[in-house]
């Protein structure tokens, strides 16, 4: 997985062989509310699934994790 500052997006990717996977945003570690992320779906790019987040000061504390 890797992420990336795009503009004023934050975009994740990873390997297009790895689906499955659904990313997740928390604001708050210490209470594990881990939520899907459901602004837009994932797209192939290349040989990488991508996907791009809200603008990252709609979030400024949020923590992002791939899950299956």
């Amino acid at each position: 997985m890797s992420l990336a500052l795009v503009g004023a997006n934050l975009t994740v990717s990873w390997p297009q062989t790895n689906t499955g996977f659904t990313v997740q945003y928390c604001t708050n570690l210490m209470l594990g509310s881990w939520l899907n992320v459901t602004s837009s779906a994932p797209q192939i790019v290349g040989s990488n699934w991508q996907l791009a987040l809200p603008p990252a000061s709609n979030t400024p504390s949020a923590f992002y994790r791939l899950s299956k």
